[in-house]
């Protein structure tokens, strides 16, 4: 017959159970079994030790129930027989209890099975002392509830006072049971309710039987929460640099200040120290950059090596804000050589900017500094030292009408002192009327470009002040028509939205006016309905024209927009004299036709853009992105790109239309093998100058609680001239290898999948198509 005893709260079972207690209206006071199998988590839960401590609530009373009890209940009590104590949610089971109320004590033994809304412990032997808060199991096994963390210990000691929970002897691993690839065993291992770390003194690391990592003390996050100490390291190979090994250690200062200290050893070049420090207030966020290398082992040259930047933003108050990114690097293959995650490689200048910004409800205004470092043989550009530029917004005095005041002040000054250097003033007021219905829409502007040019030119082919007036006039109209269609057996609201511009700008010579920041835009489907040729103000193309255009899309049940093609070109009633004279040859009667396609269908879609000319009878731009994504994991992705974009003008090049022809052909394929199994490859190569730009591929093989993936890229290099104007004694290509190994749950990367992971690998990485939107 079996015994029950109901005691009043008292402290003995506080000790015993330093879990997190959880509300539990439940009755039944049997030992519960955990449901950890096992299966793999989802890829999308964060696995952690799960171990959250806090006291119990001690007016919840003690339930112990046996088979049989004997001795007094004053002083101490025996128990044996299916033994069942219970708090709350906390459970303990075990063939034999003493419970000694005058020393605050309680012991079990036989079988013991502690349960509590975190941890599940079996074990051999239970003490438990309420006036020193500790409970010490023997022999036990471990299991986090909900989570598969477990493990095993000779001794698992629990200490209430200050929330620790220590295994001596024992055993720490993520992987669920059955699946153990990879467990920790160490002499100790604490882990810390209250400051959510672990650490581990004496430890080895086995993957399965074999170990492969001894580390006499390290410590590891039992949540989000950051702490000092050595990272994960990085290891790879490559042709340039060789061995590469990079071993980061974080060093967390303060809650808003920490820094991560690199240490990384290059093979063919030497030690390089590197330095990242974040400093974070309410208002503003600060991020400062180092690298240095004291010397590369692979030049002849034996020139220090270093980066550094700051990075800032800031926000004041609703009003003010700021931005601030500043680079240096000590030569111009520096990126390319050593690598950074400041910058590309392929990048062939470095832009430095310090901006503070004004917003309200009718004024905004920016103060801007523009900076330029320029590497190699690349043109050097002006730069803009200051820029001032505000738009101010009138208040309305109409429903069909807008009007507003946009002005800019740009001080430009070259790194050549035989270029010219200028003051730039303008002003440009503009009056918009606006109708919109349903069915169609009218927009007509009237602007004025006032700007005056102070110039000071040492060579005296430009006048020192110029001063020029240009009028502008647009006229936009659309008509909007819808029907419904069905299509593969599909509804789908079908809309054409026909499109007309009618654009004036007058024209003033500008000859007289030197070339600051004058750059042609873009002349694709959106850039027909501009009022601009270039960017800048040192040149406004006098223009007599008329767009005409049109839009389809394709709307399915849910209103969601699944294709949209688009088409238009430019009639010029008269040639542009702005634009004869910087291309130097005869202006067309019509722009390129230009057409635009965005599908989105299911696992399909597809980005495309095509502008040919007609009178010239030549393509002048197309581009095919094809992307095919069935699930998280899946993708195929196929591009082509054909583009003679002009990049700039510049007085000192023979051909104002500097041009620079990219036809490349790209792919890109991420792709399960079995369960496990990730496969990642990715190509792109020119097909003018036939030849591979980047060859990349991996694999990935995961297990529920560990990953390794080794990935081999071949890229080809910059090689930017060298200060002398020598070419770089350097390979034209760079390849390597490099192994990435992690255990999930001992912090890491968190890209869980990891082909993500392996495409950023990539120097041009995964580019996702446009997503349609209404």
């Amino acid at each position: 017959m079996s015994t029950r005893l109901i005691i009043k709260p008292i402290a003995i079972f506080t000790a015993l159970l330093p879990f997190t207690a959880i509300a539990n209206n439940s009755n039944d006071n049997s030992p519960q079994t955990t449901d950890v199998t096992g299966e793999c988590l989802s890829d999308s839960v964060h696995v952690d030790s799960g171990i959250n401590f806090s006291p119990l609530d001690a007016n919840q009373p003690l339930s112990i129930s046996a088979d049989r009890v004997a001795g007094d209940h004053e002083s101490e009590l025996s128990f044996s027989g299916q033994v069942k104590i219970s708090r709350g949610p906390h459970r303990l089971s075990a063939d034999d209890a003493t419970l000694n109320r005058a020393k605050q004590q309680l012991g079990a033994s036989g079988n013991v099975h502690y349960q509590s809304p975190s941890v599940e412990v079996h074990s051999s032997s239970l003490s438990a002392d309420a006036d020193a808060s500790i409970i010490v199991m023997t022999d036990s096994e471990y299991q986090v509830v909900n989570n598969p963390t477990h493990g095993s210990a000779q001794n698992i000691e629990i200490r209430q006072n200050d929330q620790k929970f220590i295994l001596e002897e024992g055993s720490f691993t993520t992987c669920p049971k059955g699946d153990e690839s990879w467990v920790m065993n160490a002499d100790r291992i604490e882990l810390d309710g209250e400051t959510e770390w672990g650490e581990a003194h004496n430890s080895v690391i086995r993957l399965g039987d074999v170990p492969v990592l001894w580390l006499p003390y390290m410590t590891f996050p039992l949540s989000d929460k950051r702490k000092s100490g050595l990272l994960f390291p990085s290891i790879s190979n490559s042709s340039r640099n060789g061995l590469d090994i990079k071993q980061p250690y974080y060093w967390n200062i303060a809650p808003n200040v920490d820094a991560t200290l690199t240490p990384r050893y290059i093979a063919n070049s030497g030690t390089q120290i590197g330095a990242e420090v974040r400093y974070l207030r309410a208002e503003q966020s600060n991020q400062f950059n180092l690298e240095y290398l004291d010397s590369d082992d692979e030049l002849q040259s034996s020139d220090e090596r270093y980066l550094y930047r700051w990075l800032h933003l800031g926000r004041f108050n609703d009003n003010v804000r700021s931005f601030v990114e500043y680079t240096e690097v000590s030569d111009d293959n520096y990126f390319n050589d050593l690598g950074s995650d400041v910058a590309s490689e392929t990048d062939n200048r470095l832009e430095r900017v310090a901006q503070l910004t004004f917003l309200s409800e009718q004024l905004d205004s920016n103060l801007t500094v523009t900076d330029f470092e320029i590497f190699g043989n690349t043109p050097d550009v002006y730069r803009q030292l200051p820029r001032v530029d505000f738009t101010y917004r009138l208040p309305y005095f109409s429903d069909l009408f807008d009007a507003k005041l946009y002005g800019e002040y740009n001080r430009f000054e070259h790194s050549d002192s035989e270029l010219v250097t200028a003051n730039r003033y303008h002003i440009e007021p503009s009056v918009v009327y606006n109708w919109h219905s349903p069915a169609a829409d009218f927009e007509a502007e009237a602007k004025i470009y006032q700007t005056y040019f102070d110039q000071d030119d040492p060579t005296e082919n430009f006048d020192s002040s110029v001063s020029r007036t240009l009028p502008s006039l647009r006229l936009y109209g659309q008509l909007n028509f819808e029907r419904s269609v069905n299509l593969f057996g599909n509804d789908y609201t079908q809309r054409l939205e026909p499109q007309i511009q009618y654009l004036l700008v007058g024209h003033q010579q500008q000859d007289d006016i030197a070339l600051y920041d004058t750059v042609a835009l873009r002349e694709d489907f959106y850039g027909l309905y501009r009022d601009r040729r270039f960017s800048g103000l040192d040149r406004i193309a006098d223009t007599n024209q008329i767009t005409i255009g049109a839009t389809t899309r394709l709307f399915n049940s849910a209103n969601k927009e699944t294709l949209r093609f688009s088409f238009g070109q430019i009639f010029y009633f008269d040639e542009s004299k702005i634009i004869e004279q910087l291309s130097g040859r005869k202006v067309e009667d019509t722009s390129a036709f230009a057409t635009a396609l965005d599908t989105y269908f299911d696992d399909y879609s597809i980005h495309a853009e095509y502008r040919y000319n007609f009178e010239r009878s030549a393509t002048e731009a197309s581009n095919i992105l094809l992307n095919y994504s069935p699930g998280e994991r899946k993708l195929i992705q196929l591009s082509y790109r054909y583009s003679p974009e002009p990049l700039n003008f510049t007085n000192a090049s023979g051909d104002p239309l500097d041009s620079r022809e990219v036809n490349q052909l790209g792919s890109v394929v991420s792709w399960p093998l079995y369960d496990r199994y990730q496969l990642v490859a990715s190509h792109y190569r020119d097909t003018e100058l036939e030849r591979s730009v980047e060859t990349l591929a991996g694999i990935q093989y995961q297990s529920c609680c560990w990953a390794v993936r080794l990935v081999y890229q071949r890229n080809l290099n910059t090689n930017f001239p060298e200060g002398d104007g020598t070419t770089a004694d350097r390979d034209a290509y760079d390849s390597g290898i490099a192994l990435q190994f992690e255990l999930k749950g001992l912090g890491g990367n968190r890209d869980t999948s990891g082909h993500r992971t392996m495409i950023d690998e990539s120097i041009f990485g995964y580019r996702k198509n446009y997503y349609l939107n209404n």
